[in-house]
């Protein structure tokens, strides 16, 4: 839906694609990679953050300065996966900062439902 809401805006036609990247070895090459709440659900956080970050030269993340993630396992139980505790934004932006390498904050969209940041990282 956020890309569908995104070429609305900008009146352009987007191509977009969803991928577990947990599945994946790697992700195509794009202008723009959307996370919204999704990146602290995935089993292993700092691979799926390089795999982000070697595909596109723009990130968008939603996130909160604490979460924790946890995915559905074949019983249907949940498994947590990624925890995030921050106090600041700036803490936030930082460790994102380390997370995706050549990425740099460039600005706070605003906040969306249940205190969640809208992020934009730009490689540079």
């Amino acid at each position: 839906w956020a890309a569908k809401m995104v070429a609305n805006i900008i009146r352009k036609p987007i191509q977009y694609a969803y991928m577990d990247v947990d599945h994946v070895q790697e992700l195509p090459e794009c202008d723009t990679i959307m996370l919204f709440s999704v990146l602290h659900h995935t089993k292993d956080f700092m691979k799926n953050a390089a795999k982000v970050s070697a595909a596109c030269s723009r990130i968008i993340l939603e996130t909160r300065l604490r979460e924790n993630g946890a995915q559905p396992t074949a019983t249907g139980d949940w498994e947590r996966t990624n925890s995030l505790q921050f106090n600041t934004l700036e803490e936030l932006t930082n460790f994102y900062e380390g997370v995706f390498p050549g990425f740099q904050f460039k600005t706070n969209l605003g906040i969306a439902t249940k205190f969640r940041y809208i992020l934009e990282f730009v490689k540079g």
